[in-house]
């Protein structure tokens, strides 16, 4: 068995896996901060992990629904929407194709403001965009 600990609020919770459960253990403070976003993404897009690439799972005249964080997460959301459109556009995407989901989690909306500061820029027009709440 595998002894973990996680910090969670002000505490610990500690709990144990069985060795051949456990594929990986990541530590993120040995983890560089990326700090080209844009390049790290199109990286990722070319090479996903698990899945296939962009250009052999989407398809002109697709609807795509991204979801993303909402203001109370220190993300970069607008860079990741500025990188992924245009490469989904590549496809034969188009904006009003593309449906922005805010996932709230237990959080209240985001106002119009908070979302623009987060989000919404002038070179990512959509009217879809949907504020999703946990019920």
């Amino acid at each position: 068995m595998k002894e973990i600990t996680v910090e969670y609020g002000l505490r610990e919770l500690r709990f144990s896996i069985p060795e051949k459960n456990l594929v990986n253990e990541v530590d993120l403070l040995d983890s560089a901060p990326i700090t080209d976003v844009r390049n790290a993404l199109l990286r990722s897009f070319s090479n996903p992990i698990g899945t296939l690439p962009f250009n052999k799972i989407v398809t002109s005249g697709d609807d795509i629904a991204v979801i993303v964080d909402d203001h109370t997460r220190d993300i970069p959301t607008r860079d990741i929407l500025e990188t992924l459109c245009p490469e989904l556009e590549k496809y034969g995407i188009l904006r009003d194709d593309i449906t922005i989901v805010v996932a709230t989690g237990s959080h209240r909306s985001s106002n119009a403001t908070k979302l623009a500061r987060k989000i919404f820029f002038t070179s990512i027009t959509t009217n879809k965009r949907k504020n999703y709440e946990s019920i």
